[in-house]
């Protein structure tokens, strides 16, 4: 069941949809974590992490969508969301 908050008002609603990620920062010498989405969205996705990013950090996000096929590269710009939360966007 979808969640109701004030954020439903976005540009893009997220939906709760649960996938399997794996991340990096951008530089391609740092290992790839495993973390799973809580939320996505056409504009971003919620997901924790084992590491804390820093607002405007980029990231480098291998996902397979359901029906897609193989794992997609997404580039993305991590955004606070509170004091422990932090956001990917895709840019």
């Amino acid at each position: 069941m979808q969640r109701q908050t004030a954020m439903d008002d976005r540009q893009h609603p997220r939906r709760d949809v649960s996938l399997v990620v794996s991340y990096r920062p951008k530089d391609p010498t740092a290992g790839y974590d495993i973390s799973e989405t809580r939320t996505i969205s056409q504009g971003g996705m919620l997901l924790t992490t084992a590491r804390a990013f820093a607002s405007g950090a980029r990231l480098a996000i291998w996902i397979r969508l359901p029906c897609r096929g193989l794992p997609r590269l997404m580039l993305a710009t991590v955004e606070a969301l509170g004091a422990r939360e932090l956001v990917p966007s895709f840019t």
